[in-house]
């Protein structure tokens, strides 16, 4: 039995929290979803340049992204980088409207894998969109930057 208020995958197993049903929009509540993550890679990022990679959403749903983190180690992917020297622009490509109004140090956004950061309310990316993600090397040194866009897919109503 799945708690009010609360997705569930409709298996009857007991569900992970994904995010509070009142922070999706409302068009978007009780259809079916599937938890889901996009990647927005980038090996590596050059020292003191900026790269665009963009993410296509699947054709078949929506996807309602409700956490983002990031893992930036060194090139040879050997040491795990606690503070991130980056800026990171995140973009709906069906509306071109930005996550903010410029670039921002990706720790004032992005979360870290054990603790990725909520977005509020959740962000909804048509099916068949792009979500363009721009980073801006800070360092005088190549990193590897891996961003996980953390949510789930929304899936059309059958009838």
């Amino acid at each position: 039995m799945t708690q009010p208020g609360f997705f569930s995958d409709g298996d009857g197993v007991p569900p992970v929290v994904i995010v509070d049903v009142n922070k999706v929009p409302r068009a978007y509540r009780g259809l079916t979803q599937d938890w889901f993550t996009y990647t927005a890679d980038f090996l590596p990022l050059a020292a003191a340049t900026a790269q665009l990679e963009n993410v296509q959403v699947s054709d078949d749903a929506a996807f309602c992204l409700v956490k983002i983190a990031v893992v930036a180690t060194s090139v040879d992917n050997l040491t795990r980088l606690t503070f991130a020297p980056a800026l990171i622009l995140v973009q709906d490509g069906s509306s071109n409207r930005n996550l903010a109004d410029a670039e921002t140090h990706i720790h004032n956004l992005v979360g870290t894998g054990e603790e990725p950061a909520m977005v509020t309310p959740a962000r909804v990316f048509a099916r068949a969109s792009t979500i363009a993600v721009q980073l801006r090397n800070l360092e005088a040194v190549a990193r590897n930057y891996r961003v996980a866009l953390i949510g789930f897919k929304v899936f059309p109503s059958a009838d």
